[in-house]
C-alpha cells in the first residue's frame, strides 16, 4: 500500500501499525519517527517565520473569515506519489492541512484514492483513529492491541494520581491573546494528577484578570 500522511498523528499511528515503509508522502510538520524524515513533504505553511505571536493571529482570523487556507499542497508531487490511501484530519483548519484543502487537492489532479480523516479532540477520540486507520490498512488486530496497551498506560497513571494532591494547573495555548490550552491538555492535566478547572474543552481567549482571581497555586 502507498500511503500519504497529511498530519503529523496519521504518521506517528501508522507507524505504531507497522507501516512506515508503506508512507511514501508526508506533510511539513511530519518530524518523528526518524525513519520518516527521508520522504517526499506534500505540503507547506503559508505563514512566515518572523511573525509575532499576535501577527499569526490576525493572519489566522483573517484565513478563516476568507476561507483561504494557511497551507499549500504540492499537487504535482501528490499526483506523481500515485498514493492508495490519504490521512487526513478535521479537527482544525488552522491547526494542519484540513480534510476540506486535501480531497479538493486530490480532485484537482483526479486522484481515485480512497482518504481517511481523522477526528480525536481527546483520548476516546484517538482511540477510535488508530482503529479507523487499522481498519483501513488491514491492520485491525495490530490497532486493538495498540488501544488496549494506551488505554492500559493512562489507566496506570490516572491509578497512581488519584489520591494524590491535585494542584491548580493553567495551560497556556497562546500568549497574545492569551489563550488558554484546550480539550487534550486538560485531560492530560487531569490524568497526571492536576487540578485542571483553568483550563478548557477548547482552547479559547482569556485574560489575566480571570486567571489572578482564581488565584492559581502553579502555573
Amino acid at each position: 500500500m502507498r500511503i500519504v500522511s497529511m498530519v503529523p498523528s496519521a504518521t506517528e499511528i501508522l507507524c505504531s501499525l507497522g507501516l512506515a515503509k508503506d508512507i511514501v508522502g508526508i506533510s511539513h510538520d511530519c518530524d518523528y519517527p526518524a525513519e520518516i524524515l527521508n520522504r517526499p513533504q506534500l505540503t507547506g505553511a503559508t505563514l512566515g517565520s518572523d511573525l509575532t505571536s499576535n501577527e499569526i493571529d490576525q493572519k489566522v482570523r483573517a484565513s478563516a473569515a476568507s476561507g483561504h487556507s494557511l497551507y499549500v499542497i504540492q499537487t504535482e508531487l501528490f499526483e506523481s506519489l500515485h498514493p492508495d490511501l490519504v490521512i487526513t484530519q478535521q479537527q482544525c483548519s488552522v491547526c494542519a492541512v484540513d480534510r476540506d484543502h486535501t480531497v479538493c487537492a486530490l480532485e484537482s489532479v483526479n486522484l481515485d484514492t480512497n482518504w481517511l480523516s481523522l477526528a480525536a479532540t481527546g483520548f476516546s477520540g484517538l482511540y477510535k483513529d488508530i482503529l479507523d486507520v487499522g481498519s483501513v490498512t488491514g491492520r485491525k488486530p495490530q490497532a486493538e492491541k495498540l488501544v488496549a496497551e494506551l488505554a492500559a498506560r493512562l489507566g496506570y497513571v490516572a491509578s497512581q494520581t488519584a489520591s494524590e494532591y491535585h494542584p491548580r494547573v493553567f495551560c497556556f495555548s497562546w500568549f497574545d491573546p492569551l489563550m488558554s490550552a484546550g480539550t487534550w491538555i486538560t485531560q492530560m492535566v487531569k490524568l497526571a494528577g492536576g487540578d485542571a478547572r483553568l483550563g478548557s474543552e477548547a482552547a479559547a481567549t482569556t485574560n489575566l484578570r480571570f486567571l489572578l482571581s482564581a488565584h492559581p497555586q502553579t502555573d
